[in-house]
């Protein structure tokens, strides 16, 4: 069976987005200083995956087409993960400062409140305790 040159460059572009995930990662990692699987290596392997399906497609080969194809899952499976604690960890942010705002808001507040003069605070509270009374 004769190759056509854009089957063999559709091969090769597999090879090299194959090849670029270890190079993504090796970045990452350097750069985190830790070692995690990020959303970028799942994406190119996902990419990479769907690249050799499409190549052995082409060259009607069956074997070739089962492999990658059965991985799809589990790529989709991790950057579904992935994105779910992203969006968690988010939320968890906002909610830290909108917190954080809050209590800058009181302090910010309790602040104004030490500055006013010792007489207008004397008539606040006469004023508060004969309400009450």
């Amino acid at each position: 069976m004769k190759i056509s040159h854009r089957t063999a460059h559709l091969g090769f572009d597999g090879q090299v987005v194959f090849t670029l995930r270890f190079v993504y990662q090796r970045i990452y990692f350097r750069k985190q200083q830790k070692y995690l699987l990020s959303m970028g290596f799942w994406l190119i392997n996902l990419t990479d995956s769907f690249i050799i399906v499409n190549d052995a497609i082409v060259r009607l080969n069956s074997v070739l087409v089962l492999g990658p194809s059965t991985v799809f899952g589990v790529y989709l499976r991790n950057l579904h993960i992935l994105h779910k604690n992203q969006k968690k960890r988010e939320n968890q942010e906002l909610r830290l400062n909108s917190f954080n705002r809050s209590n800058a808001i009181r302090k910010s507040r309790s602040r104004q409140i030490e500055h006013l003069p010792a007489s207008i605070l004397y008539l606040g509270t006469y004023k508060l305790s004969s309400a009450t009374s």
